[in-house]
């Protein structure tokens, strides 16, 4: 009791200290636009009590310990913005569970805007060269078990921004909390989540060159979730299994960009899983005639799931995810881009 007293009090030292509204937008296409990871985007942009592969620490950095024995995952995000703009966002992720020493897992995040920028080499200043900006984050997690069924985790991230022939970094550091409240019966089991999480809570910024710099997001993520597992099955397979999920997000150091999420997923015989969800997020269009309030987007997708567990008795799973929707509409002048695919695959080997 002690220690959660003690997290609440840091909580929200750390709220009231962020509230401060100094975030102007910088790397946004990283934090805050659509998500490169298929199950995530599906279910409404992300959720902090959403686990299973190394990508969901982004979203909460407990959620790792809920994971099981190794886990991989590769994803691939493909932006079209209205006016044409193309960008890719890639991530590559590891992680694995110790059991009692806690769990531990890697992301590497690159994005690349598809908007070329000229600029003289300082070595030959006659010479144009041309660049695609690029953004990095490499995040390295840590997660464990404190107390039965409540974890928690950090983050420890390297941000990286190239642009020409400069490059910028800076730290940031991510802290989370996830607890599991588990109700069993003889036919069904039920799993309520609570979840928890700050995505940059020491504010950071990034120096830019001399006395200009930029901050990056700080974030606030408080979800809950329900699962549904009844334990009816066809052969060896269970029929199915759901998990509903809800999430109020709010970005501290701004005063735009607060998020309302909901998502769903239904797993049929623990091979096809169907995603739906929503979101609606507020935003300052600083007066800007025909730049919108307020995004309301409904999101859904995807995955096929291979159980090799039943199929070969060799404890892996592999999993294939997909979502493919219209970049949101910022301004009614430009009614939504082309859709935005996003594809996953993931693998997990319970040893």
């Amino acid at each position: 009791m002690k220690k959660i007293l003690f997290v609440l009090i840091v909580v929200n030292c750390l709220f009231i200290s962020l509230r401060a509204q100094i975030y102007r937008g910088y790397a946004q296409e990283m934090f805050l636009l659509s998500q490169p990871d298929a199950r995530s985007e599906s279910m409404g942009r992300g959720s902090a009590v959403l686990y299973g592969s190394p990508f969901t620490n982004f979203y909460n950095p407990a959620s790792s310990s809920f994971s099981r024995g190794v886990n991989a995952e590769v994803s691939h995000l493909e932006f079209t913005f209205p006016i044409g703009l193309r960008s890719n966002y890639d991530v590559y992720g590891a992680g694995v569970n110790l059991g009692k020493y806690g769990s531990i897992a890697f992301n590497y995040m690159h994005s690349v805007l598809g908007l070329v920028f000229l600029y003289t080499d300082e070595n030959n200043p006659d010479i144009l060269s041309e660049h695609k900006p690029e953004s990095n984050i490499f995040m390295l997690n840590y997660s464990r078990n404190i107390i039965k069924g409540l974890s928690a985790g950090v983050n420890i991230n390297c941000f990286q921004d190239k642009l020409g022939n400069k490059e910028f970094n800076s730290w940031t550091y991510d802290f989370g909390l996830l607890k599991k409240f588990s109700f069993e019966s003889e036919k069904i089991n039920h799993g309520l989540y609570l979840g928890l999480s700050f995505t940059n809570f020491t504010n950071t910024k990034l120096s830019i060159s001399g006395t200009q710099y930029d901050y990056l997001p700080s974030i606030l993520r408080i979800a809950a979730g329900y699962e549904l597992d009844p334990q009816s099955k066809i052969g060896d397979y269970q029929i199915f299994k759901a998990l509903l999920t809800t999430q109020y997000m709010d970005l501290l150091n701004a005063d735009e960009y607060s998020h309302f999420q909901l998502g769903s997923e239904i797993t049929l015989l623990e091979i096809l899983k169907v995603r739906a969800g929503y979101f609606t997020m507020g935003l300052n269009n600083y007066g800007v005639v025909g730049d919108v309030k307020r995004l309301n987007e409904a999101t859904y997708g995807l995955g096929i799931e291979l159980p090799f567990r039943k199929i070969s008795n060799v404890p892996l799973n592999i999993r294939f995810d997909h979502t493919s929707l219209p970049f949101p509409t910022y301004n009614v002048e430009h009614p939504g881009g082309k859709n935005c695919p996003v594809y996953s695959l993931s693998m997990s080997y319970d040893f």
